[in-house]
């Protein structure tokens, strides 16, 4: 059997594609990549994909609760408060103090 390798290109091409039919635009999302370059944070953002995946996750689940370790610049934040029922609860525990600021 003969197969061909797959680069980091084909993977984020083919990522584009499949999102393009399978995430609508989101305002909030959108905006919190573009603060996060604003300010220079780290690319360690979810992909969309590993974002709707977590907001499927949290539907299938039922979650009530839940606890976020480190949000960076709250791309993954916005996916499972999204998921998450009106007044339920999403506890951040973020340590560093510029993180902090940034993000209130």
């Amino acid at each position: 059997m003969n197969f061909t390798s797959t680069s980091r290109t084909d993977w984020t091409r083919s990522d584009i594609y499949h999102n393009s039919f399978l995430i609508p635009p989101n305002n909030a999302l959108t905006t919190a990549l573009k603060l996060s370059e604003k300010h220079e944070l780290p690319p360690y953002a979810v992909s969309e994909a590993q974002g709707k995946f977590l907001n499927l996750l949290t539907q299938s689940i039922r979650a009530r609760r839940m606890l976020e370790i480190g949000k960076l610049g709250g791309y993954s934040t916005i996916w499972l408060t999204n998921a998450l029922p009106e007044y339920d609860e999403l506890l951040i525990c973020e340590i560093s103090k510029d993180l902090q600021r940034l993000n209130h």
